[in-house]
C-alpha cells in the first residue's frame, strides 16, 4: 500500500505527511473536478443548506462515487478512491485517509491535494494524535483549525488549513481508520457535508471489507506457493537453496526494502550473507556488522525481535537506514547462528504482525529444509570417506607393494649389467619407480585427510594446470608431495594457487617451452612450489617481469624467498617456498598489498 508523509492538524508540530498531490488539482482531475457520470455539480459553489436541487445533485453524486468505490478490489485503490471522491463531494483542497493500527496510531496514509515532494519535506507520517486522534467514534467539524484547543501546531513545509472535517470508517464493528478533509472553498463544512461523508464512510467501509478479504486471499496463496517451492528443495543436496528462495520472495510477499540472511562468524560478528531488496539493499551484501550491534544481538534471541530503525553500514564507510525491522533467528548451521533480517523504507508503515508470523513459519521451512539438506551431504560425505578409505587401503596393500617389488627386481637386474648405458637406463627407472611410490603415498595420504565438502588446495592446483594443459606441446606434468592438504592452512591455499598460474603464465608467454612440471611439497614447515620448463632458459639482458615480481613480492609479504634460476638441462626453474605459518607481524601496506593481489 502507498505511503505517503504529512503533519497533522494537532500533532504537536511533529514532522509528517502532506494531503497530496499538488495545488488545488484534486488527484488527476483537472480544475479540482472529475467528471462524474449522470447529473453533477460544481460542489464548490454549494454552501449551506442548498436549495432542494442541490441537494438531489449531490446525492446522485453521492450514489455515483458510491458505485465508484465500490468497483475496485485492491485495497490501496480503494483507499485513493475514497479520498478523491469524499473531496469532489464536498469540495475540499485536501482529503486524506489514516488507516488505524491495533494501539490506535495511524500506520498507513493515504491523501490528495500535496504535491509528492512537499510532502516528502515533511518528513514522518501523522501519528493520529491531536485533532486527528479525536475523530474515535463521532465525527469532528472545525471552521478554524488554529482556534481548536486540541490543536498544537502543524509541522514545517505544512501548508495552511482551517476549515476541517473527519469522519471516522468502521469495517463491521472494527475501527478501521478516518476520513479527513480540510479547506472549504467557503471556508467552513457544513452540517450537510458531513452527513455526506458519512455516508460515503459507510459505503467505503463495505469497499475496504471486500478489498481485504480479495488481498487476503491472493497473499495466502502467494505463501502457500513460497512455502511449496521452498518444500520442494528438500530432496536437494544444497543447503543454501532454502535460504536463497526465502530470500528472494520475502520481498514480495511483505513489501520489505531489504531481505538479508544473517549469520554469526567465528570473529563474534555479524554478516549479511544473502541479500535481495532494491539498490540500496543490494550494496550491503557480505557486510559484517560488530558483536554489540542491535541486528547482531536479536540474531541470539529466539523467535522474532522488532526493531524499530536499523541503520546498516557499506564498504564505503556510509551508513544506510531504514525503518522498521524484525529479525527471526533460526537453528545453527555448522556452529553458526543463522536468521532473516527485513526491514522497510523510512517513512514506511510498520510490518503486521501477520508479517511477522508468517515470515516465521516460512523461515522456519526453510531451515528444516537446509538442516535436511545438510544431513543428506554429510551421510554423502561419510560414504565418500568410507570409499575413499577402501581406495586408500587397496593402494597401499597392492599397487605400492607390487611396485616396490618391481623395484627390487629392477635394482637385482641392474647390479649384473655391465653396459653402463643400459644399467643408467635402469637406474632411471628404478627412480622412476620410486617417485610413482612417492606420489602415491601423497595421494592415499590425501585421500585419508582430505575435506570432502570443501576445495582442498589440491583442487586448485589441479584446475591451475588443467587451464594450461591446451597451451603447451605436452600438458604439464604435477606432482604433490607431503600433506599438501593436511597442514596448508585455508588462506595460503588460494595464495599458492595464484603462485602456479603467474608460474604457469610466464612459461606460455615468454619461455618458448614444450613441457612444463609443477611440484608443489611441504616440508620442514613451508610450502615449496617449484615450476620447471624446458624452454629458452634466462636471459640477463632482459629486466625482471612484472608477473615474476608478483611472486617475490608475494614471498616477501609472507616471510618467505622467490628465487628464479637456470634448470639442469636447459630452461628454467622457479622456486617459490614461504612457511606455513604467517608472519607474526605484517605491516598495514604489505597485508592491503597481498590481499590485493590475491
Amino acid at each position: 500500500m502507498a505511503r505517503s508523509v504529512t503533519g497533522e492538524p494537532g500533532d504537536g508540530g511533529r514532522a509528517g505527511t502532506g494531503w497530496g498531490t499538488g495545488g488545488d488539482e484534486v488527484g488527476s482531475h483537472g480544475g479540482g473536478r472529475r467528471v462524474l457520470t449522470g447529473a453533477h455539480l460544481d460542489l464548490g459553489a454549494t454552501s449551506g443548506e442548498g436549495t432542494v436541487a442541490d441537494i438531489e445533485a449531490r446525492l446522485r453524486s453521492l450514489l455515483s462515487l458510491n458505485a465508484a468505490i465500490v468497483g475496485h478490489i485492491h485495497l490501496h485503490s480503494v483507499l485513493r478512491e475514497i479520498v478523491e471522491s469524499a473531496v469532489d463531494l464536498v469540495g475540499a483542497r485536501y482529503g486524506a485517509i489514516g488507516v488505524l493500527g491495533a494501539d490506535g496510531a495511524i500506520v498507513d496514509f493515504v491523501h490528495v491535494g500535496i504535491d509528492e515532494e512537499t510532502a516528502a519535506r515533511m518528513g514522518h507520517p501523522p501519528r493520529g494524535r491531536g485533532l486527528l486522534g479525536a475523530i474515535v467514534s463521532e465525527s469532528v467539524r472545525v471552521d478554524h483549525v488554529a482556534a481548536d484547543p486540541r490543536f498544537t501546531g502543524f509541522p514545517a513545509h505544512h501548508p495552511h488549513m482551517d476549515s476541517f472535517v473527519g469522519v471516522p470508517i468502521r469495517v463491521r464493528e472494527e475501527m478501521f481508520g478516518n476520513l479527513y478533509l480540510a479547506e472549504h472553498p467557503d471556508g467552513h463544512f457544513t452540517e450537510e457535508d458531513t452527513e455526506l461523508l458519512r455516508s460515503l464512510a459507510v459505503t467505503a467501509g463495505i469497499a475496504i471489507e471486500k478489498a481485504r478479504l480479495y488481498e487476503a486471499a491472493r497473499m495466502r496463496e502467494r505463501w502457500a506457493a513460497a512455502t511449496a517451492e521452498v518444500r520442494a528443495v528438500f530432496l536437494e543436496v544444497d543447503d543454501e537453496r532454502p535460504y536463497r528462495l526465502l530470500a528472494e520472495h520475502l520481498p514480495t510477499l511483505t513489501g520489505a526494502a531489504l531481505v538479508a540472511i544473517i549469520t554469526s562468524t567465528e570473529r563474534g560478528t555479524v554478516r549479511l550473507q544473502i541479500v535481495r531488496g532494491d539498490a540500496m539493499a543490494r550494496q550491503l551484501e557480505s557486510v559484517e556488522l560488530p558483536g554489540h550491534d542491535r541486528v547482531a544481538r536479536a540474531l541470539l534471541s529466539t523467535g522474532a525481535t522488532v526493531l524499530p530503525e536499523v541503520a546498516l553500514p557499506t564498504f564505503e564507510g556510509e551508513t544506510v537506514r531504514f525503518g522498521d525491522a524484525f529479525v527471526v533467528s533460526l537453528g545453527g548451521q555448522d556452529g553458526a547462528d543463522v536468521g532473516v533480517l527485513l526491514a522497510r523504507h523510512l517513512r514506511e508503515r510498520p510490518f503486521s504482525d501477520d508479517d511477522i508470523r508468517r515470515t516465521t513459519a516460512l523461515a522456519s521451512v526453510a531451515d528444516l529444509a537446509g538442516e535436511l539438506s545438510r544431513a543428506r551431504a554429510d551421510r554423502h560425505r561419510l560414504a565418500l570417506l568410507e570409499d575413499r578409505g577402501r581406495i586408500a587401503r587397496d593402494l597401499h596393500d597392492n599397487v605400492i607393494q607390487r611396485l616396490f617389488a618391481a623395484g627390487m627386481q629392477l635394482q637385482v637386474v641392474s647390479a649384473g649389467v655391465d653396459d653402463p648405458r643400459v644399467g643408467e637406463r635402469l637406474s632411471a627407472q628404478i627412480d622412476a619407480l620410486d617417485e610413482a611410490i612417492a606420489e602415491i603415498r601423497t595421494a592415499i595420504f590425501a585421500l585419508q585427510h582430505d575435506d570432502v565438502g570443501g576445495v582442498t588446495l589440491r583442487d586448485r592446483i589441479v584446475d591451475v594446470v588443467g587451464e594450461y594443459r591446451a597451451l603447451l606441446a605436452d600438458p604439464p606434468r604435477l606432482v604433490f608431495r607431503g600433506p599438501v592438504d593436511h597442514d596448508v592452512p585455508a588462506d595460503l591455499a588460494p595464495e599458492a594457487a595464484a603462485v602456479v598460474r603467474e608460474a604457469l603464465s610466464n612459461v606460455v608467454r615468454h619461455a618458448r617451452a614444450s613441457h612444463a612440471e609443477v611440484r608443489v611439497e611441504v616440508r620442514d614447515g613451508r610450502i615449496v612450489i617449484e615450476v620447471g620448463d624446458d624452454g629458452r632458459g634466462l636471459d640477463p639482458a632482459r629486466e625482471r617481469r612484472s608477473g615474476l615480481s608478483n611472486l617475490q613480492a608475494r614471498a616477501e609479504a609472507r616471510g618467505g624467498t622467490f628465487a628464479l634460476a637456470p634448470r639442469p638441462g636447459g630452461g628454467t626453474l622457479a622456486a617459490w617456498s614461504v612457511p606455513l605459518a604467517a608472519p607474526e607481524a605484517a605491516s598495514d601496506d604489505e597485508t592491503s598489498r597481498q590481499e590485493a593481489d590475491t
